[in-house]
């Protein structure tokens, strides 16, 4: 399986869907790889409770198979009152580290304001220890978020192509990297 586009907004109609069909669109163009929109609004997802979740298990255990046979993920999130939502980061803690282990992702995000910056130096400084997700070091901020027209011209637009080009060599190159990896005994929490 090629990307997963994580839409992180559990609202209808958010900008955050808007914006990862555009991405979807652009490796459906540009790449010719295989992706998908994994939308927090239509999979409702439970909590992340360590002491599993009952009725949910299937759906958990589908979860992680999907997101383990993706080779590298794009999470495009809102922010909400200067943070990531907390059903973003409650994914990332329900994959647990196996299916994002040692994976690409790259981070896009979108504010309606001027803002945008904080949801992305919250994942990068809280997500990444247990789970092992590699941040790339590409970014895109979408500002005026419901004002922004995606055009070729459009300095955010090439940016986003850019960064999604970045991903895809890293998802490549990150192949023989966890198959070296797998051989050592590394351990899901610490050493």
């Amino acid at each position: 399986m090629g990307l997963i586009i994580v839409s992180g907004s559990n609202r209808k109609l958010s900008q955050s869907e808007r914006v990862s069909k555009i991405i979807e669109k652009i490796i459906k163009d540009q790449l010719d790889i295989n992706s998908y929109i994994f939308s927090l609004y239509s999979n409702n997802l439970p909590l992340w409770n360590e002491e599993g979740y009952g009725s949910n298990e299937e759906n958990i255990i589908k979860l992680k198979k999907n997101f383990s046979q993706s080779k590298g993920f794009i999470f495009v999130v809102p922010e909400w009152h200067g943070m990531a939502p907390p059903h973003v980061k409650n994914l990332i803690l329900l994959l647990g580290s196996k299916p994002l282990w040692h994976k690409p992702a790259l981070i896009v995000t979108v504010s309606s304001s001027n803002g945008g910056a904080y949801p992305a130096m919250e994942l990068r400084g809280s997500s990444q220890k247990n789970s092992h997700i590699n941040w790339i070091p590409e970014q895109v901020i979408i500002r005026d978020v419901k004002n922004w027209n995606p055009a070729s011209s459009d300095e955010v637009y090439q940016r986003l192509v850019a960064s999604i080009k970045v991903l895809n060599i890293y998802s490549n190159q990150l192949d023989e990297v966890r198959e070296q990896l797998s051989d050592l005994d590394i351990k899901d929490f610490g050493m």
